[in-house]
């Protein structure tokens, strides 16, 4: 987004009606431009877009008329999504990550692309890196995440600049990758990035427990899906959540907290209810004991285990409050992500507040 912005803001001023910056100018006037445009941000996602623009021009890949019309939307291509990590995740985002030869080639295109953007050659970007000024994060796209992000932040005032989506991509391809040919140590390092700069996404640290778990670090791989239980802020996200907990206590010797889980997945509203049914009838083939475990029984255990249920009545009227707040600041489509949340989970209050 804040690349696409300044796009905008130089390039295509057209949609609104007046002229844009660099119209008119030569090469070398235009390059100068665009690097002053690019040193005076401080999000380090824009300045590596400047640098990409100018380089095109210099290199005559785009004129500056090019630029201006946006011919074919290949100044859009160059300026938001030309790095090479997007260009390398191009080459093989239709791999099989979950076959050999796949993982590898994901690997080997890939790896040495992460490198580069490190000081020392390692695959987790030091640019990135959180510091007295700057916190790096990705959010999906789902507004409460950066909700969630923003109350948690506490007295933090450092500003929050957001990761190219190719990174996020790259580390999660390159960690699946890693899993598939058995380097599980290195894998983590990769779910540990992830689940840095996407803190309240449930993919990612599903990804890491998951990874945890083939370690036999399974108590740890629990407490990860319990601390993000509380942000799954939708049905599928939620069961997802469930089921891997109950799989993980079941491992652990904890039945009747997997029973209690594995329930709520089967019976959660507009959720994953299938797995959750599988997961469910395998427990209690192999503990029969707990089949007279009745709901409200699942219910108390989990209050008691302090386990949440997922997306909560707390969550919903947060979600709800936020999207009016979003109405009546015209920010219409973040208003209408998070009433897709509330709907997913209770259509009645929507309607209820409308009337």
């Amino acid at each position: 987004a804040p690349r696409e912005r300044m796009f905008d803001r130089m390039i295509s001023a057209r949609y609104r009606g007046d002229h844009s910056a660099i119209e008119g100018m030569d090469t070398a006037d235009a390059v100068a431009y665009i690097t002053k445009v690019g040193d005076g941000s401080s999000d380090i996602t824009v300045l590596e877009a400047c640098t990409r623009l100018c380089r095109a021009l210099v290199d005559g890949t785009l004129s500056v008329e090019d630029v201006v019309e946006d011919r074919n939307g290949l100044a859009t291509r160059v300026f938001i999504y030309g790095s090479p990590l997007y260009e390398a995740m191009r080459r093989v985002e239709d791999e099989k990550v979950g076959e050999p030869e796949g993982a590898q080639r994901v690997l080997d295109a890939l790896l040495p692309v992460l490198s580069t953007l490190s000081f020392d050659g390692d695959s987790v970007a030091t640019a990135y890196l959180d510091d007295s000024e700057t916190v790096y994060r990705w959010f999906r796209c789902q507004t409460l995440q950066r909700i969630h992000f923003n109350l948690g932040r506490g007295g933090d005032a450092r500003a929050c600049r957001i990761v190219p989506d190719s990174y996020r991509r790259a580390q999660s391809f390159v960690a699946n990758a890693l899993v598939t040919l058995g380097r599980l140590d290195e894998a983590l390092a990769h779910a540990d990035e992830l689940a840095r700069i996407a803190p309240y996404d449930c993919y990612h640290n599903l990804q890491r427990a998951s990874i945890l778990d083939d370690l036999g670090r399974t108590y740890e791989a629990a407490d990860v899906v319990r601390k993000i239980l509380p942000y799954s802020d939708n049905p599928q996200d939620a069961t997802r959540c469930l089921c891997d907990l109950a799989f993980y206590e079941w491992k652990l010797a904890r039945t009747d907290l997997a029973v209690a889980c594995s329930w709520k997945a089967a019976k959660y509203m507009g959720g994953d209810n299938a797995r959750g049914k599988k997961l469910l009838k395998q427990i209690l083939d192999a503990a029969p004991e707990y089949k007279g475990m009745k709901a409200d029984e699942c219910d108390r255990l989990m209050k008691e285990e302090g386990v949440s249920a997922g997306f909560s009545p707390e969550t919903t009227t947060l979600a709800f409050a936020a999207a009016m707040l979003c109405v009546d600041d015209g920010l219409f489509w973040s208003a209408h992500d998070l009433i897709d949340h509330v709907l997913s989970v209770d259509p009645g209050k929507v309607l209820h507040d409308i009337n």
